[in-house]
């Protein structure tokens, strides 16, 4: 399964600043409470205590806002700025659509290699110099402020967005996608992944590893563009690696000038693919009416304030409120009406969602 950096103790120490020792900190004690929550199957009261409804809710609104993230991107630049323009991300739009729908060809791989084309030349152009810098391993040990400091900005906004994007969606997601492990599918279960996630970072952030965790949006978008197994991606930490080794420092430069808009295209078609993932979701739903306003409240809270944790919260107390009107209990206190008030049939017919 795919990773992706913890993104927001990745936002306060971009927007706030936060040293090495504070940013492994905040990436170890994160990593180390999701692995307790994988071990002692905690994670499994977590996912009872979240509906359907706000799961998909969360697929949807991290789809919108990663498909909204690359028009973005096209949108920002101009229609003749060189490679890195409006009319280049259309091309690519154009031709990655032609690719996914009549043909079965690795569609984000051929625009991947096309964007690292124009960006060598574009390197070139520059008068950019290539060397070859060897990757260096440096030990951090967080001090007793740091630690406090990672926990207190680092990793307490964090846990939210990790145990419930990155371990209960994902894996429903991959559920969805694989089957369910229970019933002989490939999907992926919460405790191991709640471990996984826990594992990387207990062991990688002592040594300058970003904190990672999981991610829906990377496995949506992986499956979209062809990867079925396991060996797909395999073969992508393999080469990670490799460039990380050989390159080192200089892969700093192929990301400043990889051209955004064609990141842009894959990440319109990865969000979309997510999203439909959720709406699928909530129309196999047997209680799918029910379920469309915590979903939407939940997608759009989280859209709009770019805060999974919020967009929970918002999701829940929909559900909170609308689960005693759904109930039979509920309906038979409302037929005890005084005579002469008509019960309709849509009251007798309500029923529990949660």
């Amino acid at each position: 399964m795919p990773v992706q950096p913890m993104k927001s103790i990745a936002a306060v120490a971009i927007a706030d600043g936060m040293g090495p020792g504070a940013f492994a900190a905040a990436g170890i004690l994160t990593g180390g409470i999701v692995w307790v929550l994988g071990m002692t199957r905690t994670i499994e009261l977590v996912n009872k205590l979240i509906p359907k409804s706000i799961i998909a809710g969360m697929q949807i609104g991290l789809g919108l806002r990663m498909a909204s993230k690359g028009v973005n991107y096209w949108y920002a630049c101009g229609w003749l700025d060189g490679v890195d323009s409006k009319t280049t991300g259309l091309l690519c739009f154009f031709l990655a659509a032609c690719m996914m729908t009549k043909t079965s060809w690795p569609t984000a791989l051929i625009i991947f290699t096309l964007g690292t084309i124009a960006t060598l030349v574009r390197m070139a152009l520059q008068g950019t110099e290539f060397h070859m810098a060897f990757l260096t391993f440096e030990m951090t040990v967080p001090t007793a402020p740091e630690w406090l400091d990672g926990f207190a900005r680092g990793a307490l906004p964090q846990l939210p967005l990790t145990t419930l994007n990155s371990v209960v969606s994902v894996c429903a997601l991959s559920v969805d996608l694989f089957g369910d492990p229970n019933t002989g599918g490939k999907g992926v279960g919460r405790v191991s992944v709640a471990t996984s996630v826990g594992f990387m970072n207990l062991v990688g952030c002592w040594f300058g590893a970003m904190p990672s965790c999981h991610g829906a949006g990377g496995l949506a978008g992986q499956f979209k563009f062809g990867a079925r197994g396991g060996c797909s991606v395999l073969l992508l930490g393999i080469a990670k690696i490799c460039l990380s080794l050989v390159l080192g420092q200089t892969l700093d430069a192929l990301i400043t000038f990889y051209p955004k808009v064609i990141l842009g295209v894959l990440l319109i078609f990865a969000g979309v693919e997510l999203a439909s993932i959720g709406t699928r979701g909530l129309k196999a739903s047997a209680t799918g009416d029910d379920d469309l306003l915590p979903c939407f409240v939940t997608a759009g809270a989280y859209f709009g304030t770019s805060n999974v944790a919020l967009g929970v919260i918002a999701g829940l107390i929909i559900a909170i409120v609308q689960k005693p009107l759904q109930c039979p209990q509920w309906t038979a206190m409302r037929a005890q009406k005084p005579e002469g008030e008509q019960i309709t049939e849509e009251h007798t017919d309500t029923h529990c969602s949660l």
